[in-house]
């Protein structure tokens, strides 16, 4: 399965969970979202050798205040984003553990 699908399913149950963004909220990130989308999908990588995909979201995300862990099983990228008291927020498809 291709990076861009294993996001996809990482970030669907989040997407379904999250509440609605103000308009202004998304407007502020669509831009930049678009851009990343247009680069990855203009320059593709083969399968399981997403490097340079993998590389651009993990940057992404830490400039976004996430915690990032590059090299999961390869090229997996984990990021985790810490709550206002400090824990831990997981979000993660239906078959796969969440703790």
């Amino acid at each position: 399965m291709n990076l861009s699908k294993s996001l996809l399913l990482l970030l669907l149950p989040t997407l379904a969970l999250a509440q609605k963004p103000a308009p202004d909220e998304a407007e502020s990130v669509y831009a930049d979202a678009h851009s990343l989308y247009v680069e990855v999908h203009e320059h593709p990588e083969l399968s399981s050798q997403e490097t340079q995909t993998a590389a651009k979201l993990a940057a992404k995300l830490r400039n976004a205040g996430y915690e990032v862990a590059e090299h999961v099983g390869g090229t997996g990228v984990v990021a985790i984003l810490k709550t206002a008291r400090g824990q831990p927020s997981c979000s993660a498809p239906n078959w796969m553990p969440c703790q």
